[in-house]
């Protein structure tokens, strides 16, 4: 299996390869600095049937990583922006059901505003 690979040009290390993960959807400015270099998947929408508006975006999440960022994790993260500022009812058994939200997600306690999950 070959790996894929990109070559960007920075400021203050000139032409610099790295490997490429698969997601990325290989945008990479040139010019800038090493540890800015990002790589960038592409957004996923989370789309919820609402009673009162039918089918609105509840979010909008995508893949990123900075591998050499000297300020932060350089693993993949996940980006999450929220949708629209409306506010909606969304039914629970709705968002629940086949292939809308992953079951990790569908079985976890609500956290507490300290970070620590809600006893059983």
């Amino acid at each position: 299996m070959n790996a894929r690979t990109v070559t960007v040009f920075t400021v203050d290390h000139g032409e610099v390869t790295l490997p490429e993960p698969f997601w990325c959807r290989g945008e990479h400015p040139a010019e800038g600095y090493r540890e800015d270099i990002e790589h960038q998947g592409e957004d996923v929408s989370l789309m919820v049937e609402t009673p009162c508006h039918g089918v609105v975006q509840l979010l909008t999440a995508a893949l990123f990583q900075r591998p050499f960022s000297t300020h932060g994790p350089t693993g993949p993260l996940v980006a999450v922006e929220a949708g629209e500022a409306e506010l909606h009812e969304y039914d629970a058994r709705h968002l629940a059901g086949p292939g809308r939200l992953p079951r990790h997600v569908r079985g976890r306690p609500a956290a507490r505003p300290d970070h620590s999950p809600a006893a059983p």
